[in-house]
């Protein structure tokens, strides 16, 4: 989520891993990522070792444009809404498969992040990765709900004294922030 009121990004050039940097590029952690190689560019960023808002913030103070975030085949289809300092998306394990194909197949490949609008009335297809997936195998005594609630992308209260992605450098303040976890999916419950 980054507050673009709608509009696309431009048409910019995609790097990636070693054309973004050196080591730990792919993963857009801090210090990985050259500034002459992504200034101005759509930098592509898988995945794991560091928090996804922290790879924006990496993304960013080294001048890129905008940033993908992509899953592995093991991380599958689950998407994240994070407020990001710069324009971002969640990449499902499909789509990050052809655009890895893409940039294989391209010597100048490109891209835009456009957002597409909310889509409504699609059924959930997974239980959020967070979620226990039955009983415990430590101990079969403690007992697991027959009923789930989705805890993913909740609209809830902020305090105004952090910043919604918790970065250091994002400057901004908010009342209301996206946040997903096992403790959100209780105001989500249906009585």
């Amino acid at each position: 989520v980054f507050a673009a009121r709608g509009r696309p990004t431009e048409l910019v050039p995609i790097v990636y891993g070693d054309t973004a940097g050196g080591r730990g590029a792919r993963f857009c952690i801090a210090g990985s990522l050259s500034s002459k190689r992504v200034m101005g560019k759509m930098v592509l960023c898988d995945r794991g070792l560091i928090g996804r808002t922290e790879k924006g913030e990496q993304v960013k103070l080294a001048g890129g444009a905008a940033m993908p975030l992509l899953n592995s085949e093991e991380q599958g289809e689950e998407l994240f809404a994070d407020l990001h300092v710069l324009p971002a998306s969640s990449v499902g394990a499909a789509a990050t498969t052809a655009i890895k194909s893409y940039i294989a197949s391209s010597k100048t490949p490109t891209a835009m992040i456009t957002f597409q609008g909310t889509v409504y009335g699609k059924t959930a297809p997974m239980m959020a990765a967070f979620s226990s997936r039955g009983p415990s195998l430590v101990g079969p005594d403690i007992i697991k709900p027959d009923v789930t609630a989705p805890g993913v992308a909740i609209l809830a209260a902020w305090p105004p004294s952090v910043s919604p992605s918790l970065v250091d450098s994002d400057q901004r303040r908010v009342n209301f922030n996206i946040i997903s976890g096992t403790s959100t999916s209780c105001p989500r419950r249906p009585s």
